[in-house]
């Protein structure tokens, strides 16, 4: 008989800190590198000011995003409550919760991806009864993705 571990309550997928320090790097280097490269072109004001300020306003519609994303802690959250599960989608500035209790007619099912690598094929599916998916943080092994799932199927009543 294999031994299969037992995950908390809160099971959650965050940016890795490696990414988050590249994204931040290059976030503000998206940031800064055009402002420090242009300004003699945008100062004094000149005819070719409003061309290279849009070049700025490109390169921070860039920057922003990704220096924001380093630095807010973005991801996904499941969380087993007693009689429901919660499902958090932690954004930049936001969180979305989405509830599931038990009379809700949701299901619940196992998704593997054969085209994935092996610790993230395995992925725990939900489906409200308006037909949107919800798909967990992955689990390293199908034995793990199938004791969260009937862990998950125990909260809402699926049979």
């Amino acid at each position: 008989m294999q031994a299969v571990a037992r995950f908390p309550d809160i099971h959650e997928e965050r940016l890795p800190g490696p990414l988050r320090v590249i994204f931040a790097v290059f976030g503000l280097f998206a940031l800064v590198m055009p402002l420090v490269e242009f300004w003699p072109a945008i100062w004094p004001l000149n005819f070719a000011t409003p061309f290279f300020l849009l070049i700025i306003c490109g390169a921070a519609s860039v920057g922003l995003p990704m220096f924001a994303a380093a630095a807010s802690d973005v991801g996904t959250r499941w969380t087993l409550e007693s009689h429901a599960l919660r499902i958090e989608f932690l954004g930049i500035g936001f969180a979305k919760n989405h509830r599931f209790y038990h009379a809700q007619g949701s299901t619940a099912e196992l998704s593997v991806d054969d085209e994935a690598h092996a610790q993230h094929a395995h992925r725990v599916v939900v489906r409200d009864p308006k037909g949107k998916h919800f798909f967990s943080p992955p689990f390293p092994t199908k034995a793990q993705a199938e004791a969260y799932l009937t862990r998950v199927k125990a909260r809402l009543g699926v049979r």
